[in-house]
């Protein structure tokens, strides 16, 4: 793989597409703009009535529920009404999209709902601060996940750590605290992997939008604590994206991503009774 064809991903998981361009818009989130400006966009559309953990796997697999028969990760008893405990996507069938061709050096950092896949060449590491890791921290080689807490700190939010109490405002301040240090720490451990370890194609996760999103998505009044903390978690994540950019080596593609976004939720009784 020629040096110009290194591709430097970001998934932007659970990002507020809404909130981003209008926020880039006004000023706020100048790297954002840039790349709106420089780059090209695309508007993917996925199949409906579906869910952010049958999302995940389609990106990571390339397939399609109706391949895959992955529809939930939480398999449903018709007869009973009964839901199995939660677990991961297998992958046995349908392995990574980043399996297809072992000549590309990949290296996936802290992808959400997937896990290290053994037989891949590729250096992995996962469930360091990724929200819903569906399985333990890990890595392989097997150490490197252990080098990232002792030199960058153990996320805050990792590990399912990502709660609050909806109707605690010292919980919820708690919470965008850690978000907050836990994408310095992402910051840090994603620019030294980027310059200590070989990769053609460099895969991560802000996993800090979804961490967040579930308890400080704000509802329709923007002048309140929560809309501030969304407008302050943006623009931190603007400012890291541009510092990684700039640590990029030269000659590198980037794309920055997201499979589905998050907004206020009212309806969650309506959700899951049938």
């Amino acid at each position: 793989m020629s040096s110009c064809s290194r591709v430097f991903a970001i998934w932007m998981e659970s990002a507020e597409l809404e909130w981003i361009n209008a926020l880039a818009a006004a000023g706020k989130l100048p790297i954002f703009e840039q790349l709106r400006q420089q780059g090209t966009i695309s508007y993917l559309e996925g199949p409906t009535h579906t869910a952010s953990e049958v999302a995940h796997p389609m990106l990571i697999s390339g397939c399609l529920p109706s391949t895959s028969g992955g529809w939930s990760v939480q398999p449903f008893d018709p007869k009973t009404y009964q839901l199995s405990p939660t677990e991961p996507f297998g992958y046995e069938q349908h392995p990574p999209f980043y399996d297809l061709d072992p000549s590309i050096r990949t290296l996936t950092f802290d992808l959400s709902e997937t896990p290290v896949f053994d037989h891949l060449p590729a250096t992995q590491i996962a469930g360091w601060g990724a929200h819903a890791p569906l399985g333990p921290r890990s890595s392989k080689p097997s150490g490197l996940v252990d080098e990232i807490v002792t030199r960058f700190g153990d996320h805050p939010t990792g590990q399912g750590r990502d709660q609050a109490d909806a109707h605690s405002q010292e919980s919820l301040e708690k919470l965008f605290r850690d978000v907050m240090s836990g994408l310095k720490m992402r910051e840090a451990a994603t620019i030294a992997l980027m310059k200590e370890q070989p990769w053609d194609l460099f895969l991560t996760d802000f996993s800090e939008f979804h961490s967040a999103g579930h308890f400080l998505m704000p509802p329709a009044n923007e002048h309140d604590s929560l809309a501030q903390w969304c407008r302050e978690r943006l623009e931190a994540v603007d400012a890291t994206l541009g510092r990684m950019l700039d640590s990029l080596p030269d000659e590198v593609r980037v794309v920055v991503f997201s499979i589905h976004g998050m907004r206020s939720n009212y309806e969650d009784s309506a959700n899951l009774l049938l």
